[in-house]
């Protein structure tokens, strides 16, 4: 994760792909990683994050196939994330803050309350994105309240708006 903190998604990508051997839950939450790497560097060099939301589509159908919902749920965040990103109009929005309501169901079904908040985080800053700043407020301070029950300092520090 430091890589990717530093600005450095070539190293953080290489790293994450090597965890992909494992558990499920660790195989989609570095599929995750790798996208949002993939995303980054596309951002840092200028360029559109298609080849991540390829990427994406590509690790969702994988999931789906073999029956794991919560792997599922990490690209519907992911996606929702890239497309909010990549929105142009309304209609992108719509799509994304679904994908992020079908997700956020499936965490909560699965009581994983550390996705639960990230899912959290994804729509505060979709809000965040179209100056829906009551609605970003409400989404990042019930991530903060999740990421505070599960005492994890780093996501309750990333759920802190200004």
């Amino acid at each position: 994760m430091g890589h990717l903190l530093e600005g450095r998604p070539k190293e953080a990508m290489t790293r994450a792909k090597g965890l992909f051997k494992g558990n499920a839950e660790g195989d989609a939450d570095a599929k995750l990683l790798v996208i949002s790497c993939m995303a980054l560097q596309s951002s840092l060099s200028g360029g559109v994050a298609s080849s991540a939301s390829e990427a994406a589509e590509e690790y969702s159908r994988e999931f789906a196939k073999s029956g794991d919902k919560r792997g599922e749920a990490c690209m519907k965040v992911a996606a929702a994330e890239l497309g909010g990103l990549m929105a142009k109009d309304g209609t992108d929005f719509e799509a994304a803050l679904e994908k992020v309501q079908e997700a956020l169901s499936v965490f909560q079904d699965v009581k994983d309350k550390r996705m639960e908040a990230c899912t959290l985080l994804a729509s505060a800053n979709l809000y965040s994105n179209r100056q829906r700043v009551a609605e970003a407020n409400q989404a990042a301070n019930s991530a903060l309240m999740l990421f505070m029950d599960s005492s994890d300092v780093v996501g309750q520090a990333k759920a802190h708006w200004p």
